[in-house]
């Protein structure tokens, strides 16, 4: 008579836990599948993405080589979209999604900027583009590391193609050691 009290809750509990588990499943699923279309992304696909777009595709990158991401990308943001952390290190990143023209020493300034008001050890601008003299000049007199479309497109191909052995070389691209 006692088990027959019970049967009804421990049915009800048995039901929870698997309505809980169907949900997790279906969750990873979602993420597994959008991981893959990011990482079908191309360097043309980029072009055609809004700002924020390339902001929240890059933090799937900046994470894949082993960053924790914050995404500050916003109106009064500071001069940094992203904030990476790895070992310890801080680094303030300028996200540039351009067409046609270069990027100027203005993106630099507002990294080099949010490298400070962050409290980050480095700064960074990564554009779908290139960069002008001036931002070139700018970015190596404040230490400001560069990453123009060429080296963006060594980064999307590594994550695309999910090599592994290129990872720890990118990341080191950035000066950050595993």
């Amino acid at each position: 008579m006692g088990v027959l009290a019970f049967s009804p809750l421990i049915v009800f509990i048995w039901l929870k836990f698997r309505a809980r588990a169907r949900r997790k499943r279906e969750r990873e699923l979602r993420r597994i599948a959008e991981e893959r279309a990011a990482r079908a992304i191309t360097e043309s696909d980029i072009d055609t993405m809004t700002g924020e777009q390339l902001e929240v595709y890059l933090m799937g990158v900046f994470r894949y080589l082993g960053f924790e991401v914050e995404h500050t990308g916003k109106r009064g943001d500071q001069g940094a979209d992203l904030i990476l952390t790895k070992g310890g290190q801080r680094i303030a990143c300028q996200c540039k999604r351009y067409k046609g023209q270069p990027v100027t020493n203005k993106a630099v300034q507002e990294a080099f900027t949010a490298q400070r008001i962050y409290d980050c050890q480095k700064s960074l601008v990564v554009t779908n583009s290139r960069y002008t003299r001036s931002a070139r000049e700018a970015a190596n007199r404040c230490g400001c590391e560069l990453i123009d479309r060429r080296r963006l497109g060594m980064i999307v191909a590594s994550y695309r193609e999910d090599r592994l052995d290129k990872r720890w070389h990118l990341t080191e691209l950035l000066g950050v050691q595993p």
